[in-house]
């Protein structure tokens, strides 16, 4: 099949990259694969040069050429969805697989598609709902009635649409009941597999992932503080690798506390996980209590820990949780930094067999249901289906 991959912020080798990952297999099992994105976008290294984008010789590639308005992500979107109109006006497929965020490219691409040409919607984020309940956009904000009329529009016309969150079909019924439907989470390589070792008379744990509001890191500076003053426990440590906007905040807390036991790292590479991990006995993931987590979750560093063999406590409530599924390690639902370090104690009182029973658990989960390969099987049986 000859298939387009429309995309705004999707890079190869990028921080984003799902579809192009996705991209890549469908290319290798035979289709004819084109795929359309932005040349630079705010998730990654502007300075990098095409050669560092680790491209598919195989795959056609369409950059839209954005670097005059690179920081500037509407800009950016609009010259995409322009560019994008062009291109459909010249050039059919047989597939169109389209990914938010953001909505506006996919409503274009369904719009200026060729007669004959399927549509697929890869939902990532439910725009503009998730919008409204991170409280970034008022319900009568005239951007969030657009976006909401695009999404109707979207989920009407598609011939299909792949979800990467687990529990949106109840919520895409009311639009579209006899839309079809698929859950494809983030896919990845497997790591290799390895019999996981764990420190002796100390506990090392990590955190990977951004600063922002969807993320909770005061409970990890809370829990630090509590082992350090109010346990007197000073053989936990935690190291902190990441950006986004709460950068400051928790540099300041960790000064004002004097929190010995917090190390900030930085950002880290995808491609230095697995062999960073291996020195960590457990790796955390905390999200805030916000609704847009209803429709469950699609987090990366959850598939960099399980694909690391990393046992992880997970603090946030969210339905279908890949952690109790795994059976990998603990949740904690009641966002509470005493509950937290709880499970922490709880997991240090484990003697190396058990925590190295949940370390081989991640690993099976993330090979079962997280394998790049296997994904991709079930995304192009739906395509071909539908």
């Amino acid at each position: 099949m000859k298939i387009l991959f429309v995309t705004c912020f999707d890079s190869p080798g990028g921080q984003s990259n799902r579809s192009y990952l996705f991209a890549k297999e469908l290319d290798k099992i035979g289709h004819n694969i084109t795929y359309f994105t932005n040349k630079y976008n705010h998730l990654d290294d502007h300075k990098r040069s095409m050669r560092d984008l680790n491209l598919d010789n195989n795959i056609k590639h369409i950059f839209v050429d954005n670097k005059n308005f690179k920081n500037n992500k509407i800009v950016s979107v609009m010259l995409n969805c322009l560019t994008l109109l062009k291109f459909l006006k010249k050039n059919k497929f047989d597939i169109i697989i389209s990914s938010s965020v953001p909505l506006i490219n996919s409503f274009f691409a369904l719009i200026a598609k060729k007669r004959g040409t399927k549509f697929f919607f890869d939902l990532r984020d439910v725009w503009p709902d998730a919008l409204f309940y991170t409280g970034q956009i008022s319900k009568l904000n005239p951007i969030y009635i657009i976006l909401k009329m695009m999404k109707i529009i979207i989920y009407k016309y598609s011939n299909g649409l792949i979800s990467a969150l687990p529990n949106t079909f109840n919520y895409i019924n009311k639009y579209n009941k006899n839309l079809s439907q698929i859950y494809v989470p983030n896919a990845y390589k497997p790591y290799p597999r390895y019999k996981k070792k764990f420190n002796k008379n100390k506990l090392r744990i990590m955190y990977i992932g951004r600063f922002n509001h969807n993320h909770d890191i005061k409970i990890i500076l809370q829990s630090a503080k509590y082992f350090l003053y109010k346990k007197k426990i000073n053989n936990i440590s935690f190291d902190i690798y990441g950006y986004g906007d709460n950068l400051k905040y928790i540099k300041n807390y960790i000064f004002k506390n004097n929190l010995i036991n917090i190390n900030l790292k930085g950002k880290v590479q995808k491609n230095k996980i697995y062999s960073l991990s291996k020195k960590y006995d457990l790796a955390l993931a905390t999200i805030t209590n916000v609704k847009s987590y209803q429709w469950g979750i699609n987090i990366n560093k959850i598939y960099e820990y399980f694909n690391s063999s990393m046992p992880v406590i997970f603090s946030g409530n969210v339905p279908l949780n890949p952690v109790k599924q795994a059976s990998c390690g603990y949740i904690c639902k009641n966002f509470s930094f005493i509950n937290l370090s709880k499970k922490i104690l709880k997991f240090n009182k484990l003697n190396d067999n058990e925590k190295r029973r949940l370390s081989t658990n991640a690993k099976n989960f993330f090979d079962k249901k997280y394998n790049l390969k296997l994904q991709t099987k079930k995304i192009e049986k739906f395509l071909s289906i539908c």
